[in-house]
């Protein structure tokens, strides 16, 4: 049976209008969410998005090689 929803956050996702805020991962264990960028009472968020391309290639050329 499932659990009781709850909240999860007291802010509210960011409003984009005609885009989706909010995808949950096919495995359901993460979840990414647009947050808005200003928030009364906070510092602004760093919205920035960092894209990790070739990740093994990069630990290849940087671990030793066993020899």
């Amino acid at each position: 049976m499932p659990d009781k929803p709850r909240l999860w956050s007291e802010t509210r996702l960011a409003d984009t209008s005609f885009f989706q805020n909010l995808d949950i991962s096919p495995d359901g264990k993460r979840f990414l969410v647009l947050m808005p960028a200003d928030a009364p009472g906070q510092q602004r968020p760093n919205n920035q998005v960092i894209f990790l391309l070739n990740f093994f290639d990069e630990v290849r050329r940087r671990a030793p090689d066993g020899k």
